[in-house]
């Protein structure tokens, strides 16, 4: 089997894994995504089915699931990801615990009244964006860095630039510049409450691509370039009150379709049609 890849056999008695190796944590904290689903949300009839799981940021065709998806049609093939269980090595033990400090975090009055982002060189939106931020640094705090790898285990640990989530809720915006593939962290900005400003992407989790999920209503689209960026986050401070209700309404959206529990009941919907 292909690494980046688990195997799940389910059967009327219980299920069997095989981890065929992947990226930190990914492959664990899927197979513990479907025990949580076996134990919640049991199958309503005896189930026998053999199915295989791409833990890897793009879509895999061959795969019965991907965590991402680049179509509303295939939104049916798109599994939960990983972080929904944790991803201990940036400093999310528990994705549940993190998500509720990210809701209580944004009660509290932001204390920077600029948009964030930080994160690693892994699309050129990023690199570009950073660039043009540098020259607003009254209205935006854009930050690349570099993973210190010398504990893959604690990543967070031993790289000074990090910036937990939870202290994302200090700023007043949020953005989300994409990823190498899916921004497995998209869903625990939303449980802050912040006004979140999406850039443009190819590859995203299935909510954003079931139509649920909505630009100016639950965020602020941010384009694919710099200047939408800019753009984006000016539109944000110039308008506090339509800016703030989009924040609440996304973390409402969280709230309904982005928890722990949520997650698991798709894995059990997706594997077994619980």
């Amino acid at each position: 089997m292909t690494w980046g890849t688990v195997s799940v056999f389910i059967r009327p008695d219980g299920l069997r894994f095989e981890d065929h190796g992947g990226f930190e944590h990914r492959n664990p904290s899927t197979i513990q995504l479907i025990r949580d689903a076996w134990e919640r949300y049991p199958p309503p009839a005896p189930v026998h089915s053999d199915v295989r799981i791409h833990t890897e940021d793009g879509f895999n065709s061959n795969a019965h699931y991907s965590y991402a998806i680049t179509r509303p049609a295939d939104v049916p093939r798109c599994f939960p990801h990983f972080l929904f269980d944790c991803w201990k090595e940036v400093g999310i033990a528990s994705y549940q615990d993190t998500f509720d400090e990210m809701v209580s975090a944004g009660q509290m009055p932001y204390t920077d009244t600029r948009a964030f982002w930080i994160g690693a060189n892994t699309n050129s939106l990023r690199v570009s964006a950073c660039k043009m931020a540098a020259n607003y640094p009254t209205i935006m705090d854009f930050r690349m860095m570099r993973w210190n790898r010398t504990d893959p285990g604690a990543l967070y640990q031993h790289t000074s630039s990090y910036v937990s989530l939870v202290d994302h809720c200090r700023y007043r915006v949020l953005v989300d510049l994409g990823a190498g593939g899916f921004s497995a962290r998209l869903p625990l900005l939303f449980a802050s409450g912040r006004p979140v400003i999406l850039a443009d992407r190819t590859y995203e989790s299935w909510y954003y691509w079931d139509g649920t999920m909505m630009p100016w209503v639950h965020y602020i689209p941010g384009g694919s370039t710099p200047k939408s960026i800019f753009d984006a986050v000016s539109w944000t401070l110039a308008n506090p009150e339509q800016a703030e209700a989009i924040g609440k309404r996304g973390q409402n959206y969280a709230k309904e379709h982005l928890t722990h529990d949520a997650a698991v009941k798709r894995c059990a919907k997706l594997l077994w049609n619980s």
